[in-house]
């Protein structure tokens, strides 16, 4: 990612998150490369192609309708969730399943990545935020690894 290429990043996040969610958590790694002014271009411009490729289903329903599902899926999905599971054994199960406990543990884990910057490459930053969402993730299917992969090729 240049410095000159943030509209072009953050076209290509925005895209990203028309398919999936998760992207949005990428944008985190953008001010320690571009600075906060292209950042938030990028941000801007990521949020404006996600919403352009939402127009076609838009209804007044859509958003409570997605922020229903999301909650659908981190409060009953699981598959081989790996910290998930183990926490499960060692604390009540209503602070794990569909509780506060992983939430807030991937969010401080993300805090501490953003904060401390512990990245050499925005793909080495991209590698750790997918790694640390896929472990503080109660659903971890085969094919979620794959990004986690392909980024691992470029650090």
């Amino acid at each position: 990612m240049h410095r000159s290429a943030w509209a072009s990043a953050g076209l290509a996040i925005g895209l990203a998150m028309a398919v999936k969610l998760w992207p949005l958590m990428l944008l985190g790694v953008f001010p320690a490369f571009l600075g906060w002014r292209r950042a938030f271009g990028a941000a801007g411009v990521a949020i404006g192609a996600f919403a352009v490729s939402w127009l076609p289903w838009y209804t007044p329903d859509l958003v409570p309708h997605v922020l229903e599902s999301l909650r659908l899926y981190a409060a009953h999905f699981e598959f081989f969730g790996g910290l998930y599971e183990v926490l499960k054994v060692l604390l009540p199960e209503a602070w794990v399943k569909g509780g506060p406990v992983m939430p807030l543990l991937m969010v401080l884990a993300l805090s501490a990545l953003f904060l401390k910057r512990a990245w050499r490459s925005p793909e080495e930053g991209f590698l750790w935020v997918v790694a640390i969402y896929l472990g503080f993730s109660s659903t971890v299917h085969p094919w979620y690894i794959v990004p986690l992969l392909a980024l691992a090729l470029f650090t």
